[in-house]
């Protein structure tokens, strides 16, 4: 990504991100390419995995350690990660995502089933001391 400057090719044009975490069991840095947007001043996340029965591993990562960056073009800060938990707004949040990012999320949920509810987070600007 520093190589392009933050810039990224799909072929659908939705809003990117790049989410920088620290992995869950290996402490080392990693860098992934997400789709979002935005809701009260928060970035907004949908753990989709393509409606896999698993959580991506970026997921797990920031339930590990929610500390992050978010880098939109070539601009970043830090943030915080949490999990939204409360049924009303998860589901607000979610179709949100459905009608703004992509309806592909909608199939996502309906092929992950009942083996998993596909879960949304919640970035806020960080408000820690280093």
């Amino acid at each position: 990504m520093n190589a392009s400057r933050g810039r990224l090719k799909l072929s659908v044009s939705v809003p990117m991100v790049v989410l920088t975490s620290v992995g869950a069991r290996s402490g080392e840095r990693r860098e992934v390419p997400l789709s979002y947007f935005t809701d009260r001043g928060d970035v907004i996340l949908i753990a989709s995995n393509y409606g896999s029965t698993r959580h991506p591993a970026w997921y797990h990562n920031l339930r590990a350690n929610p500390r992050c960056e978010l880098y939109i073009g070539t601009r970043g800060g830090a943030f915080t990660a949490s999990e939204v938990v409360d049924g009303k707004d998860r589901e607000r949040l979610f179709a949100l995502a459905v009608d703004r990012l992509a309806r592909v999320f909608a199939l996502h949920d309906k092929r992950s089933g009942e083996s998993r509810k596909i879960p949304v987070l919640r970035l806020s600007p960080a408000r820690y001391n280093s």
